[in-house]
């Protein structure tokens, strides 16, 4: 190149320049690269999330008749010890079995960056959320009569020689 009658050699500025675009190409690269695994993670990681959600819905019913007596026993003295818990989750453990497969279960639970008995346990909390949801009197969108309360034998006879008592005496 010629300026003003001097040539300048701008072979070296030229290699410079290329080098440049060329890093900037492969960081630009880089960039939409992990955009695009971070965007199908997050996808993943939603559409577990969506998964587990639908088969805590479909367990509800079921889960509700086997659960029942073990949630209320838990949840007499209001809260649910490390035992009850663990009794609880071994319940939910058995009843998702019989509503996917183990395969998918360990799929589900590594989207979600869980361990197995972590999903297990998250289950198990939905679960309860719900159930107690239903039965608490300030929450008017759902009906207790949807998981109804279970009453024992015993209990049931304790009341009768209750009113009897009471009638007697």
């Amino acid at each position: 190149m010629e300026i003003a009658g001097q040539h300048i050699d701008l072979s070296g500025l030229v290699g410079v320049v290329i080098s440049l675009v060329a890093a900037l190409i492969g960081w630009a690269t880089t960039r939409v690269k992990s955009a695009a695994e971070a965007s199908a993670s997050k996808s993943k990681t939603e559409q577990a999330g969506i998964r587990v959600a639908a088969l805590v819905t479909a367990m509800a019913g079921r889960a509700w008749d086997r659960l029942s007596p073990q949630i209320q026993v838990a949840l007499s003295d209001g809260t649910i010890s490390p035992a009850e818990r663990l009794e609880i989750e071994a319940t939910v453990k058995a009843l998702v079995a019989e509503f996917t497969s183990s395969d998918d279960l360990a799929a589900l639970a590594s989207a979600l960056g869980l361990p197995l008995p972590g999903l297990i346990a998250k289950i198990a909390s939905m679960l309860i959320g719900m159930f107690t949801s239903a039965h608490d009197v300030t929450n008017t969108a759902t009906s207790s009569l949807q998981y109804p309360l279970k009453v024992d034998a015993q209990t049931a006879e304790e009341a009768e020689l209750d009113k009897l008592r009471a009638g007697q005496g």
